[in-house]
Formats: C-alpha cells, sequence, structure tokens
C-alpha cells in the first residue's frame, strides 16, 4: 500500500461546512467517461470525430444533472452530495472540467488515482469536506495489477463535532470473464481494511460498483449493506410506460441487478447511524425499462449504472 499524496487536489479553500447532523453520499459509475484527448487510451468509439467537444461537455451536464437527482432525493434541496464517489473516469482533465462546472466551488478536495495496469478507467471522490489521509491497496492477481481500493480518511463537521469517517472506493473487476477469483482477492483486502478501520474510524463505508449481487459476496456480508434499508417496492419507481419493476441499480439482458453497493460498520463511536437508501430508478435515467445507457453514436443517455445514494445522520451531540 501507498499513501497518494500528490492525488489530492485542492479544490477551493473554504473555512467550514455549515454545521448540520446529517453526511450524503452519491455513487455512480459513469460508463465510460473520457476526456477530449485523444492520447491512445480511448475506446475505438471515442477517439477523434464521433468525441466532441460539445458531445463531451453535455456528458459532463448530463452526469451531473443525474447525481442532483440522487443528492435530492437524500436531502431536499441538496443539490450535490457531501461526498460523490465517481467511477470510469479517464483522468484528472475530467474532474478539473467537473469541478469548473460546479457553481460556488461546492466541493473542497478531491481524490484522484491513475492506475498502472493499463485500465483507462480511475475512481474518484469529491468531498466537501477535509480530506486527512488516502492511501491506495493494490491488487495482484497472476502478478497482474487490479484495480485499487482506494482509502480515504475525512473530518467531517457534524453539529458542531468532527468525527472521522473513512471512506472505501472500489470498481471491481467484470463478471464478463467469469473468474470469481479475482473478486474474491479484491474482497479479502477490502474487508481485512475495513476491520482494521474500525478500530480507529467513527464510522466505515465501502462503496462503488462492485460488479456483483448481494448473495455473492462472502466475507463483506458480515457488514451492513444500504440495500437492505430499501425493504419495500414502493421504494423504486416503475416507468410510467412499462410493466417491469426496477430493483437494482445495472440492467443485463433485462435483468435488474444490484452490482453497485453501500457496505458500512456495524458499530458507531458517535452513534452515527444509516438513516436512508436510494437508487435513482426513473426518467431520464431509465428508458423503456432498462438503464438509458450512453450511446456514442447517437450522443444520447447517461450510463448504464443507475447512480446510488446514502444518508448517515448523527445525534445532536452534548457539549462538554
Amino acid at each position: 500500500m501507498k499513501k497518494l499524496y500528490s492525488f489530492i487536489i485542492c479544490l477551493l479553500l473554504i473555512s467550514s461546512c455549515k454545521q448540520k447532523n446529517t453526511i450524503s453520499l452519491v455513487s455512480y459509475n459513469a460508463q465510460t467517461f473520457f476526456d477530449i484527448i485523444d492520447d491512445g487510451n480511448e475506446f475505438k468509439e471515442f477517439q477523434k470525430g464521433k468525441w466532441t467537444m460539445d458531445a463531451y461537455n453535455e456528458r459532463i451536464d448530463r452526469l451531473l444533472q443525474a447525481v442532483k437527482m440522487c443528492s435530492n432525493d437524500l436531502v431536499e434541496k441538496e443539490d450535490l452530495p457531501d461526498i460523490l464517489i465517481l467511477q470510469e473516469i479517464e483522468s484528472i482533465r475530467v474532474i478539473k472540467d467537473i469541478s469548473k462546472r460546479l457553481s460556488n466551488n461546492i466541493y473542497k478536495e478531491a481524490v484522484f488515482t491513475t492506475q498502472k495496469n493499463g485500465s483507462p478507467f480511475n475512481t474518484a471522490i469529491f468531498s466537501k469536506h477535509k480530506v486527512l489521509h488516502t492511501k491506495e491497496h493494490n491488487v495482484y492477481f497472476e502478478n497482474k495489477s487490479l484495480r485499487p481500493v482506494i482509502e480515504v480518511d475525512l473530518s467531517v463537521s457534524l453539529c458542531g463535532k468532527d468525527v472521522n469517517i473513512t471512506i472505501f472506493a472500489v470498481h471491481w473487476k467484470s463478471k464478463r470473464d467469469e473468474n470469481k477469483e479475482i473478486r474474491k482477492l479484491q474482497e479479502e483486502v477490502l474487508y481485512n481494511r475495513m476491520k482494521e478501520k474500525e478500530k480507529t474510524s467513527d464510522f466505515v463505508i465501502a462503496c462503488g460498483d462492485f460488479n456483483q449481487n448481494l448473495t455473492e459476496f462472502s466475507k463483506m456480508k458480515t457488514f451492513n449493506n444500504a440495500w437492505q434499508l430499501c425493504n419495500k417496492k414502493e421504494n423504486f419507481e416503475k416507468e410510467l410506460n412499462d410493466e417491469v419493476e426496477i430493483d437494482g441499480s445495472y440492467c443485463y439482458k433485462g435483468k435488474w441487478e444490484k452490482l453497485d453497493h453501500f457496505f458500512y460498520s456495524n458499530n458507531s463511536k458517535n452513534k452515527l447511524k444509516p438513516s436512508f437508501f436510494t437508487v435513482v430508478s426513473k426518467a431520464p435515467l431509465v428508458y423503456e425499462g432498462k438503464t438509458n445507457r450512453y450511446n456514442i453514436n447517437t450522443k444520447a443517455g447517461y450510463s448504464d449504472h443507475l447512480p446510488i445514494g446514502f444518508l448517515i445522520k448523527a445525534p445532536i451531540f452534548d457539549e462538554k
């Protein structure tokens, strides 16, 4: 493991956040979000010609639209979450361009990782709160480096009291090659780090695109999962012109799967409690009962995943 000093980007200098008793998080796989620079890492369809500055800027607008829809589900009139975790982001250029688009420079810091395994996709974390430490936990399979587990410690002000929150951001190997051993290795690393951080952090969360359903986990089942907060069917919306029930964050061959997750601590030193979980399962992010994935040819759509949101509440701390 190694510290990611060089990847912490200061986006703005502000003294403090408004006092409140909630922490909102949104995790979103943005689906092959390439920047506008053609440097050879792009998929063929995103190379020069079809991929233009106008199309790129429109995709940023749509990404923020999706994030705001999810954030508004968590906290009314809160346009952007306290913590935003994005997967499948090509480069730091995308992070900077997103930051420029935000009004009032709302995010204080961002953490971005650059992979060394040849993959064009990376993970980004935006935070309204101070980043204390970052670490990258590499996972190897057959001498090849997989997507790392990103660990970020944050200092969050809740009701005038500072608490330490640890976020683990992941993007696990796809199931397309049917290699379960790779995801088992990734799960082992994440589980061990979460158990270790539970000893020191006030609250520990792991989130991102895990590329597997709840029943496919082994050790991670010992943690709470935010999907379990959503036990009523009415929390999921149906498309007006479709009878398909949307119960997941990803649709493959007409079947909905819960591949994006928030796992969180079984205990909290400051009595932080999970409050609400949401998946934005409505238009325009859903079309004809499926995810409205982005299409480079038509320049239409959003992503092949839906954004998920998680709200944590803190008690009113007693002054001492």
